[in-house]
């Protein structure tokens, strides 16, 4: 007697011992590839992440300039002069604030971008009137390589000069931007703020600013279409027009604060996952071997455990990635104070943005996103972002003097 029940014992050990190695050998591979790319490039020095990242860059813009020198001008220009004439009020603007690196002057950073949102909108069926312009504020702006070799292509303005596409608006007080400013902060935003005013006069219901270095993701229009129907609606839904209306979404945020933290949203994905490894353990166990309800717990608590340290491992911004399966996926979350690569508005505040900027100072501790940030939190409206991001930044040589970035936030095709 003795002996068939420690049989029985060991044969149900043997398949709880089953169920779990089961599901670590389909666990394991994707925890090992994440490991060893990790391992791999923290054994590259800086210099070799660098070369690497300069070569992704290149490779990037090999294929917009293909693209450019396979597109027609007139046509191309065209295609935008007959949507801002067939629609009196657009839905979307896209403004590119750009301005020259200096001694990176052949990244083509611009480029990428301006030729990405090229094909994106010549292809979308979802906006109805949509526009974009490179707004380039160089001061000589004919020294700005990618500026001059786009604006014979796209739609096109410039703060200093007189070259500016047909259609793109033209400003009354452009002597208010031209004039030198006390620090790189205060530049910035000047530039912004005409780039945002310029955009402003087409009355479209939705402005994007996108920095020359934000590249968008081949999803952006079709997300964000969702996204705005749901917020508030493109269509006459009662319930959407009841909402609250956004001021700005930010369809950017620096991977690496993307992260698990000791917040209570992120606590919260965690006890989530824990459930969901939970739930998936006990059915399957449960399911395959009918046992205990105290062995199918033990199991249960086992997996969700699991999940939980797979989760740690590889890290929040891997498991975001499986929300790029459907666009009806995505978070929306209230916006961080940083940053600017990307931030799509509502055009209803936008003047009144322009006039609070206009009247603050900027130094090392107020640059523009914060300024962004207080207006936002003293009229009261609401700033939202999105995970995961519409946008990857492709600028390791920033436009503001700085050094080169971590190249390794920069190692994508």
């Amino acid at each position: 007697m003795r002996l068939l029940l420690r049989l029985r014992q060991s044969l149900r050990l043997s398949k709880l011992t089953t169920t779990l190695i089961v599901c670590d050998l389909f666990l394991l591979p994707v925890l090992l590839y994440s490991e060893s790319e990790h391992g791999h490039n923290n054994k590259r020095s800086v210099t070799e992440l660098r070369s690497l990242v300069d070569q992704l860059n290149s490779a990037r813009l090999t294929d917009a300039l293909q693209y450019i020198r396979n597109l027609n001008a007139s046509h191309s220009q065209s295609f935008y002069k007959k949507t801002n004439r067939a629609q009196p009020k657009l839905d979307l603007v896209v403004s590119i604030p750009t301005v020259s690196r200096s001694g990176h002057s052949k990244l083509g950073y611009l480029t990428q971008t301006a030729v990405m949102f090229d094909r994106l909108l010549k292809k979308d069926n979802h906006f109805g009137g949509k526009m974009m312009f490179i707004c380039n504020t160089d001061q000589t702006p004919n020294a700005h390589w990618d500026a001059a070799l786009l604006k014979d292509y796209l739609p096109y303005t410039q703060l200093f000069g007189s070259s500016t596409s047909e259609g793109v608006p033209l400003l009354e007080n452009v002597s208010n931007y031209r004039k030198g400013h006390a620090n790189k902060y205060a530049q910035e935003t000047s530039d912004y703020m005409f780039c945002l005013e310029t955009a402003l006069r087409y009355k479209s219901k939705y402005i994007l600013m996108a920095e020359d270095d934000a590249l968008p993701r081949e999803e952006l229009l079709t997300t964000l279409y969702y996204l705005l129907r749901k917020q508030e609606g493109l269509s006459s839904s009662e319930e959407t027009r009841k909402r609250r209306p956004f001021f700005l979404i930010k369809l950017y945020y620096p991977e690496r604060w993307l992260g698990y933290a000791n917040e209570f949203p992120r606590i919260v994905e965690l006890v989530g996952i824990v459930a969901f490894g939970w739930g998936l353990f006990a059915l399957l166990f449960s399911f395959c071997w009918r046992r205990t309800y105290c062995e199918t717990v033990i199991v249960a608590t086992l997996g969700g455990a699991c999940f939980l340290l797979l989760s740690l491992l590889l890290g929040r911004q891997k498991i975001m990635e499986l929300r790029r399966i459907s666009s009806h996926l995505y978070l929306v979350r209230t916006a961080p104070d940083c940053c600017t690569p990307a931030i799509l508005y509502r055009t209803g505040s936008v003047n009144k943005l322009i006039n609070y900027l206009s009247q603050g100072t900027y130094d090392s501790t107020r640059p523009l996103d914060i300024a962004i940030a207080e207006y936002s939190r003293a009229s009261n409206q609401s700033s939202l972002y999105m995970e995961p991001n519409l946008f990857r930044h492709i600028g390791m040589y920033s436009s503001l003097g700085k050094g080169p970035k971590d190249p390794s936030y920069f190692l994508f095709h």
